[in-house]
């Protein structure tokens, strides 16, 4: 269990905030294509109490469940994260349906996670959503990397990507779909 505070930042491109991370001296874990399914239960409890449960994969079997609670208060966006790794993400899912809940959205995006200082940086390509930066670290850390970075850490946005994809599909009139490459 961790107390999570991250800043979301929508940028045009990847390619300029690679090159200054690399001259920043920012490690780089790879790149690869994450899949996730969010649950909720039959009364819809999760959203309703802005709780968010959801299994990742990043590629292969194994992957991470995820629990979080909002916390309410602070700079940025801060959460309550309870992480679990599993070693088979197809017979947590199994799992999951025999207990009730329900999947009620799948996502990919291509991440990339680099270390900065005190830092966690997630470089995000989405499907139709475009390019996001996540920053993870104390609020200074946040505007420092930020600024580093040459973002403006006052533009960070507050929704997760279920909420900004829910926006994306209202604008253009779409009914609500999966967000999947």
């Amino acid at each position: 269990m961790s107390l999570e505070c991250e800043a979301k930042l929508k940028v045009p491109d990847l390619g300029r905030i690679q090159v200054k991370l690399k001259r920043l001296g920012a490690s780089n874990d790879g790149r690869c294509l994450e899949r996730n399914w969010v649950f909720d239960d039959l009364e819809s409890s999760f959203r309703k109490s802005g709780k968010l449960l959801r299994v990742r994969s990043m590629g292969g079997d194994s992957g991470v469940l995820t629990i979080k609670i909002p916390v309410v208060g602070g700079e940025f966006k801060n959460r309550e994260e309870i992480e679990t790794m599993v070693d088979s993400t197809t017979d947590l899912l199994r799992q999951l349906d025999v207990l009730g809940f329900r999947i009620i959205w799948i996502y990919e995006k291509y991440r990339q996670t680099w270390c900065w200082h005190d830092c966690v940086l997630a470089l995000d390509e989405c499907p139709e959503l475009g390019c996001f930066v996540e920053i993870e670290g104390t609020p200074e850390c946040i505007r420092e990397a930020a600024t580093e970075l040459g973002l403006d850490p006052d533009a960070h946005i507050e929704d997760n990507y279920l909420g900004l994809w829910t926006k994306h599909l209202t604008a253009l009139g779409q009914s609500f779909r999966n967000m999947v490459f």
